[in-house]
């Protein structure tokens, strides 16, 4: 969802710098996000940081979701301790995330108009384990536990389940079909197989065929795409099959923020 946030790294002279993230910026998405990547590095603050903030100047559209962002702005400040101050005029964001690699900390402020002041954080043991292993959920989260309360008590029309798709996708081709036996909307991106792709449709042939998905030349495949948490087992096995179709890995976050958000 819209929570804006900013990312970054202090310096032993009491400084920080950031980076901007614009979806997703509540403690339950961003946050975990950040301490997953901690825990996948095996505690290298160092390499994390780099990854996060510094090699990624442009900023982030959600770094929950890995997607980069286009046009993103660099933030300054001060610190000290459980509070932190910004250069500038603040920016429309609700949090600021500080990573403090020395004392292998991260600490989440509510930006605030004056110093802004630490809700949260955690610590980061040698193997990258966070203590405590979930920060502090926001207001922001509850309101995505509500939403998604709202959607799991009904079912989107096809046309609302399509135009989520193509918000959160991009404008592809799609299908909704119903289930025969469950009732239940089913969602499939349409490709084409292709010796030489030049559509965004298009699909390698060879790809697929690596894959273990038989094709010719010219044939329309269908293939699902998930959007409700009892599918989350079978987009979890569908990796390879994601990143070819250039689709997020993440589907059911990217289509349910969609459908939340009408």
């Amino acid at each position: 969802m819209g929570t804006r946030a900013v990312i970054g790294r202090t310096t032993a002279d009491g400084r920080w710098r950031g980076v901007w993230n614009h979806w997703d910026g509540q403690t339950g998405k961003l946050g975990q996000a950040l301490i997953d990547r901690v825990a996948e590095l095996r505690g290298d603050l160092a390499s994390a940081v780099r990854q996060i903030v510094d090699d990624v100047p442009e900023g982030w559209s959600s770094f929950y979701l890995d997607n980069r962002g286009e046009d993103g702005a660099t933030w300054t400040g001060t610190w000290s301790g459980e509070t932190a101050t910004f250069d500038d005029e603040l920016p429309d964001a609700s949090y600021l995330y500080l990573f403090d690699v020395g004392a292998r900390r991260l600490r989440v402020f509510e930006v605030d108009d004056g110093p802004c002041t630490a809700f949260t954080g955690c610590a980061f043991d040698a193997e990258g384990r966070a203590t405590p292993e979930r920060l502090q959920p926001t207001d922001d989260d509850d309101d995505d536990d509500a939403r998604d309360d709202e959607l799991d008590d009904g079912q989107p029309s096809p046309e609302q389940l399509l135009e989520a798709a193509k918000k959160a996708l991009g404008a592809r081709t799609f299908e909704v079909i119903p289930n025969a036996n469950t009732e239940i909307l089913e969602l499939f991106v349409v490709v084409q197989a292709a010796q030489t792709p030049r559509e965004r449709d298009e699909v390698d042939l060879a790809s697929l065929r690596g894959l273990g998905i038989e094709a010719d030349d010219g044939d329309e495949l269908l293939f699902p795409v998930y959007y409700r948490r009892d599918d989350v087992g079978s987009a979890m096995s569908q990796r390879g099959l994601t990143a070819l179709l250039g689709l997020p890995e993440d589907t059911i976050a990217v289509i349910r923020a969609a459908l939340a958000a009408g």
